[in-house]
């Protein structure tokens, strides 16, 4: 084969010197063996070696492909027929089709053809009195395929065998003929050796019967072709033999093979052509030799071969292409004498019909290769092909069947199961799932685990899931210590909060209460129980409803609360700075209509925030893993991207600098009474802008969620507390430390009309001087009323 392409390289050399004659391309022909030519790294770095051609067995083609080393010579063939106007594939013989043609794509161009022949001792047939297989034998008709079928095969096995004591086929296993000769008897029963599904066909129900009349019939347990099968003084076979069958039929040790041997043929042999001597094909002159080929059983014998494939990494692919063509170029002599080394022929059907090809020696290969096939047939190639012939799971059912008593089923579904394993292809990430744990309390982070899919089929054994991967979570669980020390700590400052709130009604009557308005009191406390109450929202997982509830609670009990206290600075500054001679009313109802006003407000653009994309208010927190490289998507709560939540803190805002600036105008003089109020309202509005001017900034530069939570929480907790007791405790000590509030609760104030009281004084609007019998009098008549209920609240100056 060799020394055929090494005359057609220096014949193209020849053929292609320049216009002096020199030599314009030097060849390289190097022999590197059955398994590199399939597996040896090529063209993959400057180092490698890379061939620009590759002639290789039709069964290891595919796995070129798979590695993507095969260039498609589809354009390549499209090329040849516009150039010499001849179309190369129309000559190939129509089942070589499945042996090249992948993908839509021609992947190599054939060389030379493998068949199957039955060879058969004449000797033996002639002293049994065994008709000849055909076509030698008379008796077999047009249709000898239907009679000369397996059944009748079996039952010439057994009579070989009954009348000479040796075998009556043998099966020499060296090219991993028990695979070949298995598909051949397969597609006559029409089942496939693989399915369209990459899955095993030889375990039907139908062949599982064929296989149990046939197959035990001539390996079964006490036949004598059984010996055949395998060299039985092996010790890896005795070892074999002396053990149960392995369950995992993976791991059982491949047990190999006698080699062919032509001569040693005591009944029948399936055979390669390279095997028989060359005598043996004139068999019509030679009546009267020892051996004789014929046609398998039934009408399918298996085809193979050689081809040669262009390499995608080649620098001189057209060049290559050029003496490709000119190797097979049907007008030189290539293909006849590679044909002629290897006793098979060539793959292009014009050459039949041409010496030596038409002559009487091949006639019966001729015949032949109009009903050959691959193994695969009717499914093209694939790159598996080579590990099956490696790992022989035929071989394994034959020698189950012969020496471990297994049955039909048993054996084929061991084999199937070999066959299957290696079809399984590589697993890739579409083979695996994953799941995402909740958010561990203790880390609080979240962890992404690989399970396989339950439906997908790869070979697990040899890819690996992916790796795990943490991440922090979108939230705080309810159960984790951060949330644990902040529900207690709120839940001690709302107890609190509560209690105020009791306290203060307690000590209603008192002077000091009635002076700073009890309602707006218990309003102030109320809406700071509702901003320790929405620190409970901050968590737990997302929902649309905790989200939405989160914010109305902030915003509610922010209004409520420092919407108190606006007011009340409100009502101080307009009394204190007022310049005008009379008095000024402003009553606690007018404050509650403001009061009423600003939670308007904050309903209607809440509401609208809340009814518009409602699903939206729990966003999707984008969190890209490098394991599988996975985008996962977490549940975050997005109030960060409304524009009404951005005009509700602007809204807030707007009355906090409003209140600050009442507390910075209000007289001082204002503050020197005891029972005055608007020194405890202003430190509370200042510690809110302040703590706001320091935590949103914060909450905007940090985009970890933890974090955002932990000073979110700990902003309303600290600015709450601080406000509220600022607010409160001052009070209730002074009322613990007035005898006022310990022995009245209810303070004579004298009021009168065109006047206004401070503490126990009168004061006088015309002469601006305080008459009583601990003040400095004006000197005019005054008519003293008491004050009423409301305290100081229909007055003027008297407000607190």
């Amino acid at each position: 084969m060799s020394a055929t392409i090494a005359m057609a390289m220096m014949d193209f050399i020849n053929l292609n010197r320049d216009s002096a004659g020199r030599q314009k391309y030097t060849f390289i022909l190097a022999v590197v063996g059955w398994g590199d030519v399939v597996s040896a790294p090529i063209c993959q770095d400057k180092d490698s070696k890379c061939p620009d051609l590759i002639l290789m067995g039709t069964t290891q083609l595919a796995s070129r492909v798979a590695n993507g080393d095969s260039e498609p010579l589809s354009n390549y063939l499209d090329s040849y027929s516009n150039r010499y106007f001849d179309i190369l594939t129309d000559d190939f013989p129509k089942f070589i089709f499945y042996d090249y043609f992948i993908d839509g794509q021609w992947i190599g161009v054939p060389w030379v053809t493998d068949l199957r022949l039955f060879l058969f001792n004449r000797t033996m047939f002639d002293a049994i009195g065994l008709d000849y297989p055909p076509p030698l034998g008379k008796n077999w008709g047009e249709e000898w395929f239907n009679t000369w079928n397996w059944d009748v095969f079996a039952e010439y096995v057994e009579k070989i065998h009954n009348f000479s004591g040796k075998p009556g086929f043998q099966l020499a296993g060296g090219w991993d003929e028990e695979l070949k000769f298995l598909a051949m008897m397969a597609q006559n029963y029409q089942t496939k050796f693989v399915n369209s599904d990459n899955k095993c066909g030889f375990n039907n129900t139908r062949f599982v019967e064929v296989f149990d009349k046939v197959v035990n019939r001539i390996f079964g347990k006490g036949s004598a072709q059984r010996e055949i099968l395998t060299d039985s003084n092996g010790d890896a076979f005795k070892q074999w033999v002396s053990q149960p069958m392995n369950p995992d039929p993976w791991q059982e040790p491949m047990i190999c093979c006698q080699g062919p041997d032509a001569s040693s043929t005591s009944g029948m042999q399936f055979i390669a052509p390279t095997v028989i001597p060359n005598p043996v094909y004139d068999q019509r002159r030679n009546p009267n030799a020892t051996f004789g080929i014929g046609y398998p059983p039934g009408k399918r014998t298996f085809l193979g071969g050689s081809g040669i494939i262009l390499t995608k990494g080649s620098k001189n692919k057209e060049i290559a292409w050029d003496f490709l063509t000119h190797l097979v170029n049907r007008s030189q002599p290539y293909l006849t004498m590679a044909g002629v080394f290897a006793f098979s022929l060539p793959p292009y059907e014009s050459i039949w019909s041409k010496s030596p090809w038409n002559e009487p020696l091949w006639e019966i290969p001729v015949q032949l290769m109009k009903f050959a096939a691959p193994a695969q047939y009717p499914l093209s190639t694939f790159p598996q092909f080579g590990q099956i012939e490696s790992k022989k799971p035929v071989r394994l059912a034959l020698l189950e069947v012969s020496y471990k008593n297994a049955t039909a089923k048993q054996a084929l579904d061991r084999a199937c199961a070999i066959i299957n394993k290696i079809f399984l292809r590589s697993c890739t990430i579409s083979d695996m799932t994953y799941v995402v744990s909740e958010c561990d309390s203790s880390s609080l982070d979240r962890t992404l685990s690989w399970t396989w899919n339950t439906t997908s089929e790869c070979d697990r054994e040899v890819t690996k899931l992916m790796s795990s991967e943490s991440f922090k979570c979108s939230y705080v669980p309810s159960n984790s210590v951060m949330s644990i020390v902040f529900n207690t700590l709120t839940s001690f400052f709302l107890l609190i909060a509560v209690i105020f709130l009791v306290a203060f009604l307690i000590v209603k009557g008192s002077v000091i209460v009635r002076r700073s308005s009890l309602i707006f009191t218990e309003m102030t406390i109320s809406g700071a129980i509702i901003l320790y109450v929405s620190i409970f929202f901050n968590f737990g997982s997302p929902t649309v409803g905790r989200c939405i509830v989160y914010v109305w609670l902030i915003s509610a009990g922010f209004t409520i609360m420092y919407g108190s206290f606006f007011l009340k600075m409100y009502r101080i500054y307009k009394i204190f700075s007022s310049k005008r001679q009379f008095s000024i009313k402003i009553s606690d109802f007018t404050l509650m209509k403001y009061l009423g006003i600003f939670l308007l407000i904050d309903i209607a653009l809440l509401a609208v925030w809340t009814g518009v994309d409602y699903e939206k208010k729990v966003n999707l927190d984008r969190v890209t893993l490098s394991s599988g490289n996975v985008t996962y998507y977490q549940d975050i709560c997005g109030i960060d991207n409304s524009i009404f939540i951005y005009i509700l803190l602007a809204w807030k805002g707007c009355f906090l600098l409003i209140g600050c600036y009442y507390c910075f105008k209000i007289p001082k003089e204002s503050m020197s009474d005891e029972y005055l109020e608007n020194k405890f309202l202003s430190a509370a509005l200042y510690s809110i802008s302040l703590a706001l001017v320091i935590i949103v900034p914060i909450l905007i530069v940090i985009k970890e969620t933890h974090l955002r939570i932990l000073f979110l929480s700990i902003g309303i907790l600290f600015t709450t507390t601080v406000s509220l007791w600022v607010y409160c405790i001052p009070k209730l000590l002074s009322i613990r430390q007035s005898s006022e509030g310990r022995s009245r609760t209810i303070s004579q104030v004298h009021s009168t009309r065109n006047g206004s009281a401070i503490g126990n004084c009168l004061i006088c609007n015309n002469c601006k001087r305080s008459f009583n019998p601990r003040c400095p009098t004006c000197g005019e008549s005054h008519t003293t009323a008491q004050s009423s209920e409301n305290g100081s609240t229909n007055g003027t100056r008297s407000i607190r």
